[in-house]
């Protein structure tokens, strides 16, 4: 993911305030995380969970070390409250630009055969 208007010692404080609040978060964490201009403002992230079988762990049938779309929503939560003028692009083209009001967008996962939503990728 792509975020502008943050700095990755932002994301990294959201990241603790929500692991602070909710213990099943302490289990995410960034899988990489960098800037990608001079401003330090346009970062590129991924979350990961540390273990696959715990809380927000994405389960589509095997157990990869990715974060589900309830930890990203979650996590998206904090990163607005505290700047609410960050907008946020996914690396899927189809998926749109997430802000403020309305980074819950659930969308389309899967395939034709097998289609399914985010929110249905994981058991929380």
């Amino acid at each position: 993911m792509i975020i502008r208007g943050a700095t990755i010692a932002q994301l990294q404080s959201a990241l603790r305030e929500w692991q602070a609040e909710d213990p099943g978060a302490r289990n995410v964490t960034f899988r990489d995380i960098r800037t990608l201009n001079t401003r330090g403002d346009r970062v590129r992230f991924t979350l990961k969970v540390r273990d696959s079988r715990a809380e927000y762990a994405s389960v589509t049938g095997r157990h990869i070390p990715s974060a589900c779309w309830h930890a990203h929503g979650h996590y998206f939560d904090y990163i607005f409250a505290a700047l609410p003028d960050a907008t946020i692009r996914a690396s899927d083209p189809a998926t749109p630009t997430l802000t403020v009001t309305d980074h819950w967008r659930d969308y389309r996962r899967g395939s034709m055969m097998y289609p399914y939503m985010a929110s249905e990728s994981c058991d929380c």
